[in-house]
């Protein structure tokens, strides 16, 4: 709600200012931009890797949860490289549990969009979905960076994959083009 007042707001101010320098008789031009927006031209939310690493739910004493805090810290912070670093140092430990594996190279995938190695990214997605078909996450990022590489037709897929594991996320409407990368 917020959000809304602050752009109301901000349309109400363009309004007065086209109203004082073109004088009457514009009232129809201020009802065109104080009306709102239709549903083509709503908010578009900026896909930006890094945003949507999530920290372990709870930072407890082990190890793993130590270092996912540390690597995600990384990766939130724009340090990508040296996150890439400490996660391949990571999974070339002997004995790294399956789990921790692919939260290990998820965190990877989202590194290397970050470093803008784009299908590199997008390899890694392709063996966690294969791994892990239920997870819409990874589909999601897959979608987004397809669509940034102009992979229409992967893009689609992933997206009507997406929809089926969580539509509500899906149906949002996400710009891969951002500026990050």
């Amino acid at each position: 709600m917020g959000e809304e007042m602050v752009v109301d707001c901000g349309k109400r101010i363009a309004a007065w200012l086209l109203l004082a320098m073109m004088g009457s008789g514009c009232g129809a031009m201020i009802d065109r931009i104080l009306s709102p927006a239709p549903p083509s031209q709503k908010f578009t939310q900026f896909y930006v890797p890094r945003h949507w690493v999530e920290e372990p739910a709870s930072a407890d004493a082990s190890l793993h949860s130590q270092e996912d805090l540390q690597i995600c810290s990384m990766i939130k912070q724009s340090q990508a490289k040296k996150a890439l670093k400490r996660i391949e140092s990571t999974l070339a430990e002997p004995d790294v549990e399956e789990s921790w594996r692919q939260r290990l190279l998820f965190l990877k995938a989202i590194a290397l969009a970050e470093t803008d190695e784009t299908k590199g990214a997008i390899q890694f997605l392709d063996q966690l979905i294969a791994s892990a078909p239920d997870h819409w996450e990874y589909y999601f990022h897959r979608w987004q960076l397809r669509l940034l590489v102009g992979d229409e037709q992967g893009a689609k897929a992933d997206h009507e994959a997406g929809m089926k594991l969580n539509p509500k996320q899906f149906s949002q409407d996400f710009s891969p083009t951002s500026g990050v990368f």
